[in-house]
């Protein structure tokens, strides 16, 4: 096992063809530098999935939330491959009034709140054709262009 800091990963240049981050960007203080670390260890064509909260609970530990237009602008090195909305306004409703219950002891509606929701959020989303806008999360999946790629970008 390894263990380092997200800002300067212990891995060589173009180590990996995939890179998984699931909620745990919002964690870090400055994500621009671990997306420019996980650029940097990514070979060319490789993925990086990403999957961020948006409207969801704060947990302490919450440096930031991102909107679609702010993945799209730390990504931006980046091919988008897809950019879903995984738990759409259901999950939003639903964590919502878990946490009114919860305040009220009514705790144990938890579980089939929550079932719901998601059971919801899958049998609607599968019609959205864009990021929704009142989503709980966004799961984006990139690709680190070539060097073939960025070369034309930059004579462009």
């Amino acid at each position: 096992m390894i263990v380092g800091d997200a800002h300067r990963l212990p891995f060589k240049d173009l180590s990996f063809n995939i890179v998984v981050s699931k909620d745990s960007l919002e964690h870090f203080s400055q994500p621009w530098v671990v997306i420019g670390e996980v650029h940097r260890v990514l070979k060319d064509g490789g993925q990086f999935i990403i999957w961020v909260p948006f409207m969801h609970p704060f947990h302490r530990d919450d440096f930031y939330r991102y909107s679609p237009l702010g993945l799209e602008h730390l990504l931006s090195d980046f091919e988008i491959i897809s950019f879903e909305s995984p738990l759409w306004v259901f999950t939003v409703v639903g964590t919502a009034l878990i946490e009114a219950l919860k305040r009220a002891h009514l705790g144990f509606m938890e579980r089939p709140i929550k079932q719901s929701s998601e059971w919801l959020d899958r049998r609607f989303t599968r019609h959205q054709k864009r990021p929704a806008s009142f989503a709980a999360a966004y799961r984006v999946v990139v690709a680190k262009r070539g060097k073939e790629m960025r070369s034309r970008e930059k004579d462009l």
